[in-house]
Parts: structure tokens; sequence; C-alpha cells
């Protein structure tokens, strides 16, 4: 409660919150851009409507003979591809604001990995939260003081009434 009261907090909260949505427009616009320069087919990947790169790669079928060491190699082929991909977004400052994220395919006719490349959020749902609560406190707040401004002559006399009651 202590934290949810103090406004250095809640002005963080918004220093987070602001700063999450300049990376994401930046971020978006980022990859916007070199989805219509074409860098992004040149690499193998593709841009969906969320602006989050993907590609999927193919496993060799004789790798799941292998045993217990078949997802240890599953994952060091993972990286070894994202390392090639990684140059892409550093050139073109992304780095610190994605994150990848990796799904097995795993079935009778595919063998493969989704690689998602995506926005990194600073900001959690929480934050959002809490800011929203912040600012209908303070609107309330901000609507009885403007009430309260209103009939600030009725509020006097009541108030000196109630002082001098007997």
């Amino acid at each position: 409660m202590k934290d949810f009261i103090n406004p250095f907090t809640f002005y963080e909260t918004v220093v987070i919150i602001i700063k999450n949505l300049k990376n994401f427009i930046f971020y978006r616009t980022k990859m916007s851009d070199i989805n219509k320069s074409g860098i992004l087919k040149q690499t193998g990947l593709r841009l969906d409507r969320r602006s989050r790169a993907y590609y999927v790669l193919n496993i060799e079928p004789e790798l799941l003979m292998m045993g217990q060491d078949t997802l240890e190699l599953e994952k060091s082929r993972v990286f070894e591809s994202l390392a090639k991909k990684k140059e892409l977004f550093e050139t073109h400052n992304l780095t610190e604001l994605i994150e990848a994220k990796t799904d097995r395919i795993k079935t009778s006719e595919y063998y493969a990995y989704l690689i998602q490349i995506k926005y990194r959020p600073m900001a959690t749902f929480s934050n959002h939260i809490y800011v929203l609560s912040w600012l209908t406190c303070l609107s309330f707040i901000a609507y009885w003081i403007y009430i309260g401004c209103l009939n600030y002559p009725e509020i006097q006399t009541w108030f000196g009434d109630f002082i001098n009651r007997k």
C-alpha cells in the first residue's frame, strides 16, 4: 500500500510505460522498413501482422534416432541459426528490444522449430493497471475538489454552523 501511494513510484512507472511505447513504435517502424527493403526475405525471415519476424528451422529426421542427446543437439542447431540472424538485428539497433521464442513442431509429417523474434516489452500488465488506478484516484479527488469549489459558500456556511453549534 505504501508503494501504491508513493508519487515517485507512480512517476517511475509512467516513465517506464512511455519508454515502452516509444521503443515499441521504434521497433515496429524498423521492422516495417526492413521488411519493405527486402532484407528479411533475403535472410529467410517473414513478418506477421503483429510485427514479429519468424522462420521455420527444419530438423533432420535422423536426429530422432540419436536418443537422449537429441534435445541438446536441437538446441545447438536453434542457437546456431539464431546467431546467423542476430547480425541483421544488430545492424538495425534492435538487439536490446527483441527476444526469441521457439516452438518445437514434431508430428508424423514435420520435425522442425518455429522461431519467432518479437518485441520484448519493458512494462508489464500490472504497471498499466497501477497507472490506471492512480489516474482514477486522482480524477476522483479532482472531481470532489471541483465540486467543493463550486459549492464553497454552502460548505463555508455549513462548517461555520457546525463549529458554532452548542
